[in-house]
């Protein structure tokens, strides 16, 4: 658990360094899923290990409302809408969304 965290940590800060490029974004949210599932795997062994799932993911989640679908809510405002970008930042937080509360 404490390498999960120590990862978790690591992605954050890199987030904070090199955020503002496309490629880091993805990185940051696809290490935080991994780090959901990894603690999902090891689910059986440790009850709290769910509870770290839970809270990777809703990170994740966050990390993609305000690394992907703020700025294509900003881009629609300034009418620069780029439907690269926003589309599958929006499909992805919807997934991410899904994984969370779906699951019940």
């Amino acid at each position: 658990m404490l390498i999960r965290l120590t990862l978790g940590v690591l992605l954050l800060i890199m987030t904070g360094i090199l955020g503002k490029f496309f490629f880091v974004k993805f990185l940051v949210i696809g290490g935080f899923l991994a780090l959901a599932i990894w603690s999902f795997k090891e689910a059986q062994y440790d009850p709290l290990e769910t509870t770290m799932g839970k809270i990777y993911l809703g990170v994740g989640g966050f990390a993609a409302i305000i690394l992907l679908v703020i700025p294509a809510i900003m881009g629609l405002l300034s009418s620069a809408l780029s439907v690269a970008s926003s589309g599958g930042g929006i499909l992805f937080l919807l997934v991410v969304a899904y994984m969370i509360w779906g699951n019940k």
